[in-house]
């Protein structure tokens, strides 16, 4: 073979393997396993009396958790609540958000549109 041809193969055969090597070494990452944790808690039942009362005072929650995450490529430490309101609330509850993201908007306008909240418009 000539000389040329040679140290072409030979440098895409180098590439190939430095990119699989990469490849495999991420793949292995991934499947350890990021560290994060994730703590989650039950709502108390004052919590749970008072979580919905700003939406409406007659939306009933039956039960409530917190979910936050440490750690990890997504572990920024934000933390999500989950409610479970009583099915006869849900009007209530959707009108209740409706009132309350506007209200947001009137207060802080630059604010949703340089922060990235303009997902809470209206439902």
């Amino acid at each position: 073979m000539k000389r040329p041809i040679k140290i072409a193969i030979w440098s895409v055969a180098t590439i190939f393997a430095l990119g699989l090597t990469l490849w495999v070494l991420l793949l292995w990452n991934l499947s350890r396993g990021s560290g994060s944790t994730v703590e989650t808690r039950e709502s108390s039942a004052e919590e749970l009396a008072q979580s919905m009362k700003h939406l409406a005072p007659s939306i009933r929650v039956i039960s409530g958790f917190e979910a936050s995450s440490y750690g990890g490529w997504h572990g920024d430490g934000g933390s999500i609540d989950i409610y479970h309101v009583e099915p006869s609330g849900t009007d209530e509850l959707i009108a209740g958000l409706k009132r309350f993201h506007a209200e947001k908007r009137k207060e802080w306008p630059e604010d949703m549109i340089t922060n990235g909240a303009s997902h809470l418009a209206p439902i």
